[in-house]
């Protein structure tokens, strides 16, 4: 009996000990952003009004405070202000631009961003809707919403982050904080062709738990970073061993494995269970449709992270070569900034960038030169 209780006891001993290796391990995974952990408040807004001043189709932008139109940041038109071409009524656009922050410009002032130094590159207005936080699927359901667009040539900027965000439908889940960005995404019908699934409809408390605030969670159709589904392991929850098995090789966690940086990159992977790739595709080639039945030119722009210069620099790989051989293969018209940035480094990549992760002025300047040559070729 005395030997039993002996066993019986180093049994639960060891198995503490492993539990409690597992609990430190998975709050060391979660601090570093590989374990799902629920948002915390970013803004003083609850979710009553964010839901009523978001916009209506996209989610955002909203129509009250920074990017409402008409205000100091952005013109009636809702592109942000360009003092090379202040006034959106004296001279029309024959450069318009669609895209995230990265195409925003969002670290920097007017005069340093990007679409601003273009105009001035070019010698004629730039309306830059980039909008903070959208994929390229919102970026390009902007730009067919924005029907008084009549620019000359319409550039749909893909910062290389965006093919995750063109697979999601709460963006509260990639990033960690509570902003209630719900938005809308595109799908493949029944017949393969592009489908729009619409902003998510959800009350205070299904959205808290969606997001894990609440039990039980909520889990959302067409929603790929759902704690607990097939690309995000479950939250920190006891039996901890349990927990942590199931989390390893979850998507952030298997691309640090595998030695990527970005934790995106294994959606540039041809056949990927979510079709991010062909998804991306598809939108891509939609924008180009949309742009030809609008008798405008399209031109994709292609912006890579600081962490996909670093390893294509340790690698000489880039992430999204299977996208950019996409875009070969059907003829559509880009303009890659990742190949032309490595043609210039000469210290360090980070020289380009802020602490933020977007261009700083540097950057920014650099992005606008290799865009005015490439609109320079392109009108030959």
């Amino acid at each position: 009996m005395r030997k039993l209780l002996f066993h019986l006891v180093l049994a639960g001993l060891v198995v503490a000990v492993l539990e409690l290796g597992a609990f430190a391990a998975l709050v060391l995974l979660r601090a570093k952003g590989y374990v799902y952990k629920p948002p915390r408040h970013t803004q003083p807004l609850d979710y009553a009004t964010r839901m009523r001043i978001g916009h209506p189709l996209l989610g955002w932008p909203l129509t009250e405070g920074r990017d409402a139109p008409g205000g100091e940041y952005r013109d009636r038109t809702g592109a942000r202000r360009l003092p090379a071409f202040p006034d959106p009524d004296a001279v029309p656009s024959c450069v318009s631009i669609y895209g995230d922050s990265f195409v925003e410009s969002v670290e920097l002032d007017h005069e340093h961003a990007a679409a601003n130094l273009l105009a001035r590159a070019i010698g004629c207005r730039v309306a830059n809707f980039g909008q903070a936080g959208y994929g390229s699927d919102q970026a390009f359901m902007r730009y067919r919403l924005n029907v008084s667009d009549q620019a000359d040539i319409v550039i749909l900027g893909h910062m290389l982050e965006n093919i995750r965000r063109n697979i999601n439908r709460n963006r509260d889940l990639i990033t960690g904080g509570l902003d209630y960005n719900l938005k809308p995404r595109f799908v493949f019908d029944g017949n393969g062709e592009l489908a729009i699934v619409a902003m998510p409809e959800l009350s205070a408390d299904e959205y808290e738990r969606n997001v894990g605030l609440r039990t039980p969670l909520l889990p959302l159709d067409h929603e790929n970073f759902q704690p607990g589904g097939a690309l995000v392991g479950p939250m920190v929850q006891f039996p901890y061993l349990i927990s942590l098995a199931r989390n390893l090789g979850k998507h952030g966690l298997r691309a640090r494995i595998r030695g990527y940086h970005d934790k995106f990159a294994e959606f540039y992977e041809p056949g990927h269970p979510t079709q991010a790739l062909e998804l991306t595709v598809a939108i891509m080639k939609a924008f180009r449709a949309e742009t030809a039945r609008r008798s405008q030119k399209s031109l994709i722009l292609l912006m890579p992270t600081l962490q996909t210069m670093t390893y294509h620099a340790e690698t000489g790989i880039w992430v999204h070569q299977s996208l950019r051989e996409q875009l070969d293969r059907e003829q559509i018209p880009y303009l890659d900034f990742a190949p032309y940035l490595a043609s210039h480094r000469d210290r360090d990549f980070s020289a380009y960038f802020t602490p933020g992760g977007h261009y700083n002025e540097r950057g920014d300047a650099l992005l606008a030169r290799m865009m005015a040559d490439g609109l320079s070729r392109a009108s030959r």
